[in-house]
């Protein structure tokens, strides 16, 4: 059975591990623009500390990860997004060997739920214009693409889903 946990410090070098598996292969499948300067492990090791990061296990393996933040200053840009007690989920991290498998699409309805359970009323997220990967899924989850954004030197898609 598949288990949607916070992650725990004893995670943290599967996490990293896991990162660097799909920033090595990613790309090639579009599933995936990271860089060496985006995510870093910084990064992740804040979220951990912070009780951001999640982990999803399969049989005991990490499979995925995906920190769920509090909205921060991309909201003050006018994006279209409602009104509402939001979070973002970000970093969404699947093993190159499970994707395709609609394991994206299990993490992210366990992030629906986790954000329900915290109090958040809605999902915001950005994802990049080149990662078809996430606009797919992003789609497929009913989130409302409220059209396209250009923030921190990118071009993303700004995604919202009311819960």
């Amino acid at each position: 059975m598949p288990t949607f946990r916070l992650a725990t410090p004893d995670d943290f070098a599967s996490v990293c591990d896991l990162y660097r598996l799909v920033l090595a292969g990613g790309s090639p499948n579009a599933s995936t623009d990271w860089s060496a300067d985006y995510p870093t492990p910084a990064l992740f090791q804040d979220d951990l500390e912070n009780g951001r990061l999640y982990v999803y296990e399969r049989d005991g393996a990490l499979v995925g990860f995906v920190s769920i933040l509090p909205t921060d200053g991309h909201d003050a840009v006018a994006l279209g997004w409602r009104e509402a007690r939001s979070c973002s989920p970000s970093r969404l991290c699947v093993h190159p060997g499970h994707q395709g498998q609609g394991l994206g699409q299990e993490i992210m309805e366990r992030v629906a739920g986790e954000a329900r359970t915290l109090g958040y009323h809605a999902l915001h997220l950005l994802a990049s214009t080149t990662n078809r990967a996430a606009n797919r899924l992003y789609a497929k989850l009913r989130f409302d693409n409220l059209g396209p954004v250009r923030l921190y030197e990118r071009d993303f898609f700004a995604f919202e889903l009311v819960l």
